[in-house]
């Protein structure tokens, strides 16, 4: 992956994370509800695809088209990202009180985490350190 291609990861996951305790600092209801696009927004540019075309697959499509034409590390890194939008997911549908929706998107970061360790495995110290991240108390 391109260094510019890495740091468009980067920035891409701060920039949801500050959205979301912004959102979540507000504690507006009607606000958090209307914060839920841009996670799908925020997966349309990972996937550089719009959401119809990756969402309602299996997880292992997903990560297929995630991994096409990338090196085992950009793939590794784009699923990290994909990880991380899940958990701002799982933040936004806490505060929103619905428990299912916490509970599945953490399922699928987790999944998400476990399928990249097991497909690159010579990236499996990155994505445990993005692993540990994630498993750290929402903020909010």
């Amino acid at each position: 992956m391109s260094p510019q291609r890495q740091d468009y990861l980067i920035r891409l996951i701060e920039e949801l994370g500050r959205f979301v305790r912004e959102v979540l600092r507000a504690g507006e209801k009607n606000r958090t509800e209307a914060a839920l696009p841009v996670l799908v927004e925020t997966q349309e540019k990972l996937f550089a695809r719009p959401a119809v075309e990756f969402l309602g697959r299996s997880l292992e499509e997903q990560i297929d088209l995630l991994a096409a034409g990338e090196s085992a590390g950009s793939a590794a890194d784009k699923c990290v990202t994909y990880a991380g939008i899940l958990h701002h997911a799982a933040q936004l549908y806490t505060a929103l009180g619905r428990p299912a929706l916490v509970l599945g998107s953490r399922q699928l970061a987790a999944a998400v985490l476990q399928s990249a360790t097991a497909r690159w495995p010579e990236q499996a110290g990155r994505i445990a350190e993005a692993g540990k991240a994630l498993a750290e108390p929402p903020v909010g």
